[in-house]
């Protein structure tokens, strides 16, 4: 079985997710309780082929590991952990830098008895794919995004000339400028000098600021009072004249009696 796919990173990147033990365990997630040592992997492996599991226990040995050559291959052998069958495996991983990246090949030569011999081999050949799938997905996943490959040059971007016939754009006209601000004049020693002074001076030349009237806190209330007694002395005025207005018809009815009694 093979597999071969491109990751947009350099070799160096992808070498530091496949070419360490502890990486690499990472990657087979059928892999399970790994004890990693500098010479290999121990682990169990459980491989689903249609409605079947099977299980085994073994080793994957590092044979080679060369970095300058993109090229790490291990060997692998183990049992079923219930039953009599055994498997053997040869995984093979080379990476070769390309213009989009870094092309890495897998490929896997594996061979077994037992259990594995009742079972359709397309559905083996299904289910070592699937393993495989998911070792292609996990790499593309664990390369580091800071170390993503920028190997190729970008496309320099053209810009169109304007059609022919077109209105060229207006200019832009420049902006008018600012009138420089009037100067302030200099403050006189005179107004700079202490109140005093100021007053002083003042009253040498003949005149004073008139001092502005006091605000009596009252004010409000005395116009009201004054107000209030003009109102009361009309009010005194208009009864003091309807009183003169009786006095004077008794004097008038007064005098016609006398008169007509004299007649």
């Amino acid at each position: 079985m093979e597999r071969v796919f491109t990751v947009p990173a350099g070799p160096g990147a992808v070498w530091g997710v496949v070419g360490d033990l502890g990486g690499l365990v990472e990657c087979l997630p059928a892999l399970t309780q790994p004890e990693i040592d500098e010479s290999g992997i121990g682990a169990r492996l459980r491989l689903r082929v249609g409605s079947n599991q099977v299980t085994y226990v073994g080793r994957l040995d590092l044979r080679m590991a060369d970095e300058q050559g993109g090229l790490i291959q291990l060997d692998g052998a183990g049992s079923e952990a219930r039953g009599a069958g055994e498997v053997s495996a040869s995984v093979r991983i080379r990476l070769q830098r390309k213009d989009s990246g870094t092309e890495v090949t897998v490929r896997v030569t594996a061979a077994g008895s037992g259990r594995i011999d009742g079972f359709d081999p397309e559905a083996v050949r299904e289910a070592g794919g699937r393993l495989l799938d998911r070792f292609v997905e996990a790499v593309t996943e664990r390369v580091p995004a800071e170390d993503s490959f920028d190997g190729v040059e970008p496309e320099p971007v053209e810009l169109e000339a304007p059609a022919s016939g077109s209105r060229p754009a207006s200019p832009v006209p420049p902006a008018s400028p600012v009138p420089p601000a009037s100067p302030v004049p200099p403050a006189s020693p005179e107004s700079l000098a202490e109140p005093e002074e100021a007053v002083a001076r003042s009253e040498s030349r003949g005149w004073q600021q008139r001092p502005e009237p006091p605000v009596e806190p009252d004010a409000p209330l005395a116009t009201v009072t004054s107000i209030a007694g003009a109102v009361a002395v009309r009010s005194q005025a208009r009864r003091g004249a309807a009183v003169s207005v009786a006095a004077l018809a008794v004097a008038i009815l007064a005098l016609w009696f006398t008169r007509r009694r004299g007649r």
